[in-house]
């Protein structure tokens, strides 16, 4: 865990090798330090930083891709670290980077209150300016990044494309660290993640970087294994459907032990979550529907 670095990928661009794969452009004319994401905590950020002072240049901006916490949670320490640095983000994923505490609102399930709402980066994160949500080139202190769109996995979500043709891909592909250890993926709208990895494969790129799942040179087999993945959970849950009506919780007890989900709150909450998104998708393709019978809740093949 210690012995974590950054790994040179191609030109001026790098990869933390820790277990997130914080993406690093070191711009040498002017020392200067660009970061796509800011890691999961304190702790590795301020690794990350060390590493990069090692190499002689500063921290400038960070980019982010989207707003869960293990991608923003190191916010905190470079803000402090650095009063001047420069933070982006798309308009969509910018409410939950600015206050993590707006995650709550997107889980099913109550929690009890925190009794702050910035338990996770300890103070507001304050973005500097917002990325247009398309595909196009984003100039920072006149460094030319291209953002690719990559929504599915979470709302607004973009990759980074460097000057050296390096692609950050967010959590828009899932690495074999991910994949060996869980079964069923986490995407918000399995849909339009299936969209985003199939636009993975037209994308040019010399290497990618995966935030689960490090440095790679290709991608084409890790792209087709998560849309196995997609395809399967989807059809799991509407083979359940078609059996009989269900209930939401009877869905997710039946997920929760066909993917061998832990009993515990955390992996019910994601077992939950990830199913809900499959019911949203196939009630707005009109596969399924939901009856209401003696005040419970239930999705049918039927019309009711």
């Amino acid at each position: 865990m210690f012995n974590d670095s950054l790994l040179h990928v191609a030109g001026s661009s790098y990869a933390w090798s820790g277990k997130y794969a914080v993406g690093v452009y070191l711009h040498e004319e002017s020392r200067e330090a660009y970061l796509f994401d800011s890691g999961p905590n304190w702790r590795t950020a301020e690794r990350i930083d060390r590493e990069i002072t090692n190499h002689g240049y500063e921290v400038a901006a960070i980019v982010y891709s989207h707003g869960h916490s293990v991608n923003t949670g190191g916010s905190a320490y470079f803000s402090k670290r650095y009063p001047h640095l420069l933070s982006y983000a798309t308009r969509l994923s910018a409410p939950f980077i600015h206050d993590p505490s707006w995650l709550a609102s997107l889980s099913f399930i109550p929690t009890k209150s925190a009794g702050t709402s910035l338990q996770v980066s300890e103070r507001p994160t304050i973005l500097t300016d917002m990325i247009p949500y398309r595909d196009d080139l984003f100039e920072i202190n006149g460094i030319p990044f291209t953002i690719h769109t990559l929504p599915g996995h979470f709302s607004g979500m973009i990759g980074i494309q460097t000057p050296d043709d390096v692609l950050y891909c967010a959590d828009a592909l899932f690495g074999m660290p991910t994949l060996s250890r869980q079964k069923l993926l986490f995407f918000s709208e399995p849909h339009t993640a299936k969209q985003s990895l199939e636009k993975l494969k037209t994308i040019q790129a010399s290497q990618f970087v995966l935030y689960h799942g490090g440095v790679h040179r290709t991608i084409s087999e890790l792209i087709d294994e998560n849309i196995s993945r997609l395809d399967e959970a989807y059809d799991e849950v509407l083979s359940l459907i078609e059996q009989q009506w269900q209930t939401p919780e009877n869905i997710v007890q039946r997920i929760m032990s066909k993917y061998d989900f832990e009993n515990n709150e955390k992996q019910y909450e994601l077992a939950y979550s990830i199913t809900q998104a499959y019911l949203a998708q196939l009630l707005n393709e009109g596969r399924i529907s939901r009856v209401i019978r003696n005040g419970l809740l239930f999705y049918t093949r039927d019309k009711g």
